[in-house]
């Protein structure tokens, strides 16, 4: 009788200890829950902060002639004091305007576009900043365009000689240059167009040499090659020459 009661004294403290793990792994769990709630609920507000402003102009992918000038403007949301917004734009070559034109108090910012400015998408940089020190950046594609009319495709310069890889000195051991690619447009001036729409830059033999969308050639073995640029209806075009040495 005496066993059989020590028995059961044994067996409830056994699962009164069990009980009590039981409830510790469940108060870690509540826990570890909780925890995990939190750290996506703060990761949801920093994705979906209130913004500090909105662009109002330009549009994004808004089209903008050579010779043009737009203004960067922006609206403070509600209770929001601006101090400034800064524009930032490509450093080479440049939009006209200072490296980080400046509109206090949220003043707009105005931009030029120089009549040779390369054709194609430009990506701007706008910095909003209040008085009390918070920013916010946003950024806006304005697309180049130009009214005037392609009269001719040139890749400059005409021909390059590179150095399969490999072979050579070692400061043409990559055996890389690149290509600037010109369109001289019916209003007499020329500008770049490697970005521009509709053109398309090849190599004749990859083989030889490859080309990506920015006219950078890569040599591959020795021979010779042509590297060509189209709207699909003019044709620019020079030479590639690698050697082993």
């Amino acid at each position: 009788m005496d066993s059989d009661l020590k028995r059961l004294v044994h067996a409830f403290n056994t699962c009164m200890r069990m009980s009590h793990f039981w409830k510790y792994c469940l108060y870690a769990a509540l826990i570890f829950i909780f925890a995990a709630a939190f750290a996506v609920l703060y990761l949801y507000l920093r994705s979906h902060q209130l913004a500090l402003f909105t662009v109002v102009s330009p549009a994004n992918e808004q089209v903008v002639h050579p010779g043009d000038t737009f203004q960067v403007a922006v609206q403070p949301a509600s209770g929001v004091n601006l101090d400034s917004i800064s524009v930032w734009g490509p450093l080479n070559p440049s939009l006209s305007m200072p490296a980080g034109a400046i509109g206090e108090n949220g003043a707009p910012v105005s931009i030029i576009v120089p009549q040779n400015y390369p054709i194609g998408p430009v990506k701007l940089g706008i910095l909003g900043k209040t008085v009390d020190g918070r920013g916010q950046n946003v950024d806006i594609t304005v697309n180049v365009q130009t009214l005037a009319k392609l009269s001719s495709i040139e890749l400059t310069p005409l021909s390059l000689e590179l150095v399969a890889p490999g072979t050579g000195s070692a400061n043409r051991a990559l055996g890389q240059d690149i290509f600037g690619i010109i369109g001289l447009y019916s209003d007499g001036v020329k500008r770049d167009i490697v970005h521009a729409p509709g053109i398309v830059i090849s190599s004749e033999n990859p083989k030889v040499a490859t080309v990506d969308a920015n006219g950078k050639v890569t040599a591959v073995a020795p021979g010779v090659t042509s590297i060509k640029v189209t709207d699909g209806t003019l044709i620019g075009s020079a030479m590639v020459t690698v050697s082993a040495k």
